[in-house]
């Protein structure tokens, strides 16, 4: 009777781990056919449809396929599984720290017209005070009375804020009409983007840098700790940056040996920042920024060669949004989904209209780019995740959630405005060739 119960036993244990080794290999199976899907050449046909590029750039299909094979769909990829593929999520998220990182080339930079850092910085800080105050509000309301502190709401609030800065650098999709007035607002657009973006992760890193967790998980700000933390990234970024910078020179176009520098690199800083505790993100991107100005060489090639991988990492990222996802964030999460949809909806057409206005004309001001700073960024996905990853709680993952639900409504109304737009413009050009002929 022993003997059958120890059989029973051992056969229930194995059943058990050969399911889960199922559910890793199938989880697996998932991410790298996502990440294959968005190499082919297929990905790329459907990104020239208008409604494609849309759906991509705001992330939407990862994060639904996400969900669907997360806890709250077929339960292939749960959360034990994305501890085992913890490593290489934070080697993604270094990967984005360092692509801004190196987007931040003091030669550059130095061609960026005040227009646009005006535009960009005075976004990230009165769309970070609207989305943080509200943000404040309702986390003051969510916690116990005498539990609300600045150490269990700094990082929250902050990514909240940093969720409503910037905006998609998506503009194919709002473009109806090409002309040299709207290539020019395009321009803008991006431009203005990829500042805010890198303010963005500046901002979150350096204020979970400030909060340090005890062994017991309770949060403290501990400000001495926190400016050595600080010096110390910056230290380990610079010697990083200084390093890879070498070997990329060694590696010159050799494609392999570019690959392996590059992923040495990204999985040495966002390691190393786990490992000490510190921002997957920030680290890289000082990092990213080292590299990109240290030495006099341009590395076009290699600039080239990392942007093509941006999809692919994209995707596999918002595919973890969609697996953390809480769907039912009650009144607390809708809140804070209000607050990052009033920045938007307050700020961001007003300044797109003082600064756009007056450098654009023509078929540009009638071009629903006015209102592609509505979109949310991808960006914010990454963020919620490394907050995510780093303070795994209800609150961070409701957060995330209230930050997709934000950008999936903040990408509706310029969408409808543009596909709208497209309709009046052939209408127009039908109008015209039959009046020719």
């Amino acid at each position: 009777m022993r003997s059958t119960c120890l059989l029973l036993c051992a056969s229930s244990s194995a059943s058990g781990g050969g399911m889960e080794a199922l559910r890793v290999f199938a989880a697996a199976v998932i991410v790298v056919g996502f990440g294959l899907l968005a190499t082919t050449a297929v990905f790329s046909r459907l990104q020239r449809n208008r409604f494609v590029a849309a759906l991509i750039a705001g992330g939407l299909p990862a994060v639904a396929t996400g969900w669907a094979i997360g806890p709250g769909g077929l339960n292939v990829v749960d959360d034990s599984t994305v501890l085992l593929l913890r490593p290489l999520l934070v080697a993604c998220l270094g990967w984005v720290g360092v692509i801004v990182g190196m987007q931040l080339r003091a030669s550059l930079l130095a061609t960026v017209p005040p227009l646009l850092w005006r535009w960009a910085l005075t976004d990230s800080v009165l769309s970070a005070a609207i989305a943080g105050t509200g943000a404040a509000a309702v986390l003051s309301w969510w916690f116990l009375p005498g539990s609300f502190g600045i150490e269990t709401a700094l990082v929250p609030t902050t990514l909240v804020a940093c969720a409503a800065m910037g905006w998609s650098p998506e503009t194919r999709s709002m473009r109806v009409v090409l002309t040299p007035s709207t290539q020019q607002m395009a321009m803008l657009i991006q431009g203005a983007s990829g500042i805010a973006a890198a303010v963005a992760v500046a901002v979150l890193g350096v204020a979970a840098q400030l909060i340090r967790l005890q062994p017991d998980g309770t949060p403290v700000l501990d400000l001495r700790t926190a400016v050595v933390d600080l010096a110390l990234t910056a230290a380990t970024a610079a010697a990083l940056g200084v390093a890879a910078r070498h070997l990329l020179g060694l590696a010159r176009r050799k494609r392999g040996a570019l690959l392996v520098v590059f992923l040495g690199t990204v999985a040495a800083a966002a390691g190393i920042a786990v490992d000490l505790g510190f921002s997957p993100l920030l680290l890289p991107l000082l990092c990213g920024v080292m590299i990109a100005n240290f030495g006099r060489e341009r590395l076009a090639s290699f600039e080239l060669f990392i942007m093509r991988a941006e999809h692919v990492v994209a995707l596999l990222l918002g595919l973890l949004a969609g697996v953390l996802l809480t769907p039912r964030i009650g009144l607390p999460g809708t809140g804070l989904v209000v607050a990052i949809l009033a920045a938007r909806i307050l700020v961001k057409p007003v300044l797109a209209r003082r600064t756009l206005g007056p450098v654009t004309h023509g078929d540009a001001n009638r071009s629903p780019l006015r209102f592609a700073p509505l979109r949310q960024s991808q960006l914010s996905y990454v963020l919620a995740v490394s907050v995510v990853l780093a303070y795994d709680a209800p609150l961070t993952r409701t957060v995330l959630t209230a930050i997709v639900f934000a950008g999936a409504a903040s990408d509706a109304v310029p969408l409808i405005l543009g596909f709208r737009r497209h309709r009046e413009v052939a209408q127009e050009r039908r109008s015209v060739a039959g009046a020719e002929a």
